[in-house]
């Protein structure tokens, strides 16, 4: 396969991945839960200057560590353009977030989310962001493009992982006595 071909076939794939999305809890269910730590690691090796086009959903969570405010997104957007995303979304503000191991991290804020984001979200608060992981560069860490989030009390994460405790324990074989 030649570059061109490849090339054609992630223009292709990422107009599908921006194609739409479904209402309700069927969208969250389209993004792959990921950590951040997970997002810097590249798939391939990367020089300094070098960047990798990922392209995929992920669902991240985090601790909101910085009000959104004004961030260049012309790098993002001319990546979105040139791989056939339409419409390309408009983006003019970031956030910084911590990572569970406290790590901090900038993500690009749709303007659709922005406003929502700085109206509902404070510092210190948890937070589930849906978006897209867009790029890794060695240099500025990974672009990635929040097009929704929701607000975690600690109750709602310990649920979740109770809960998936207690699916691991249903399905483990069981021992006679």
């Amino acid at each position: 396969m030649t570059p061109r071909h490849r090339a054609a076939l992630c223009c292709a794939a990422f107009a599908a991945l921006f194609a739409a999305p479904s209402s309700g809890h069927e969208e969250a269910a389209e993004f792959t839960p990921a950590s951040i730590e997970q997002l810097q690691a590249p798939s391939v090796a990367l020089g300094e200057k070098d960047v990798e086009i990922v392209l995929r959903k992920v669902a991240l969570d985090a601790e909101v560590a910085a009000a959104p405010r004004p961030r260049r997104a012309q790098y993002l957007t001319t990546v979105l353009q040139d791989m056939g995303a339409n419409p390309v979304p408009q983006v003019s503000q970031g956030m910084a977030v911590l990572s569970s191991s406290g790590k901090a991290f900038d993500v690009y804020l749709d303007d659709s989310v922005a406003e929502r984001a700085g109206k509902e979200l404070h510092l210190g608060d948890r937070v589930r962001l849906y978006g897209y992981h867009v790029y890794n560069s060695p240099k500025h860490g990974p672009g990635v493009l929040v097009s929704g989030f929701e607000t975690r009390s600690r109750f709602d994460e310990l649920k979740e992982r109770m809960g998936r405790w207690y699916d691991g324990l249903r399905s483990a074989p069981r021992r006679a006595h």
